[in-house]
């Protein structure tokens, strides 16, 4: 197998470890949301921030990978070379099934992650929601707020809920 595709399949697939990795903490963090473990959620994020920058750095291995292959073969490279572009360049079998078989796994493992982190945004979200609306509940409704201050009442002041109180 040429070395330079050996590269790249070889950062394919410590990128796909790395993104498994987000997906544990991931889960990790989704768990720490259900059981409203704050400290957990703040430690898994840590943790996550320093394999983010791992990947980054693996990313960039990976162009510059690509960017030697592409000058090796007479091409020049550009930011919008795909992965795709890549693999119908390369003229052998054995290593075009390896560079496919690593785009597709590290494709999938990125679907994988971008699920659990569409469902802990959500989960985050509604806790923020759950929250602001005790915060309302807590400070009574808006009506008093106007009953009590008419200089805000006459300026078109009102508080700005999340929820209707009324209903």
């Amino acid at each position: 197998m040429d070395e330079a595709v050996q590269v790249i399949v070889d950062t394919l697939e410590e990128l796909n470890t790395a993104h498994r990795q987000l997906i544990t903490l991931g889960l990790e963090k989704r768990d720490a949301i259900l059981a409203n473990a704050t400290d957990a959620v703040a430690s898994a994020t840590n943790r996550e921030t320093k394999v983010i920058q791992k990947t980054a750095e693996l990313d960039r291995q990976r162009l510059l990978a690509v960017g030697k292959y592409l000058v090796k073969r007479g091409v020049a490279p550009t930011n919008s070379f795909r992965m795709t572009q890549l693999i119908q360049m390369v003229y052998k079998a054995e290593e075009k099934q390896s560079l496919q078989a690593a785009c597709e796994q590290l494709s999938a493992t990125l679907k994988e992650l971008q699920d659990i982190n569409d469902f802990n945004q959500q989960m985050m979200k509604l806790n923020l929601e759950y929250i602001a609306h005790s915060l309302d509940i807590i400070a009574g409704p808006s009506e008093d707020e106007a009953t009590y201050h008419r200089s805000l009442q006459s300026e078109g002041f009102k508080r700005f809920s999340q929820f209707d109180t009324k209903a």
